[in-house]
C-alpha cells in the first residue's frame, strides 16, 4: 500500500483543513514527522488510521467524535481522509463527523 494523499480538517489541534501529498515524497524512501511536544505529529498518525481504520494510533486518544477541534464551530465539518493505492488500483476513504441541532437548538 502507497499512500497518495492525507486531507483533514477540524482534528485535533488543526482547525484549517489540512492537505499532505505523500506523492510529493515519493523519491525518498524515509522521512521524518519532527516537531516540538504537542505540535500536532501524533494527531497526523491519528488522521491517517482514523481514516483506515476508525481508531486511533494509540488505545488511549478515545473515539473519532473526541478528536474534533475544540473551538471549531458548529457549521464546520470534522473529517479525514485518506488516498492510497494497492496493486494499481487507487482506493479512498473518509470518515466524517457533521453537527446537527435538535429543534431545541441543541447539539
Amino acid at each position: 500500500m502507497k499512500i497518495k494523499r492525507l486531507r483533514f480538517q477540524a482534528f485535533g489541534p488543526y482547525m484549517q483543513a489540512q492537505d499532505i501529498d505523500f506523492f510529493a515524497l515519493n523519491n525518498h524512501h524515509l522521512f521524518l514527522l519532527r516537531g516540538a511536544t504537542g505540535a500536532g505529529k501524533t494527531v497526523i498518525l491519528d488522521a491517517l488510521t482514523y481514516a483506515l481504520y476508525g481508531k486511533s494510533s494509540g488505545g488511549d486518544r478515545g473515539e473519532f467524535e473526541l478528536m474534533r477541534t475544540k473551538g471549531a464551530k458548529d457549521d464546520l465539518d470534522t473529517y479525514v481522509n485518506v488516498c492510497f493505492i494497492v496493486q494499481g488500483k487507487q482506493y479512498e476513504f473518509e470518515r466524517r463527523i457533521q453537527v446537527k441541532h435538535k429543534r431545541n437548538k441543541e447539539t
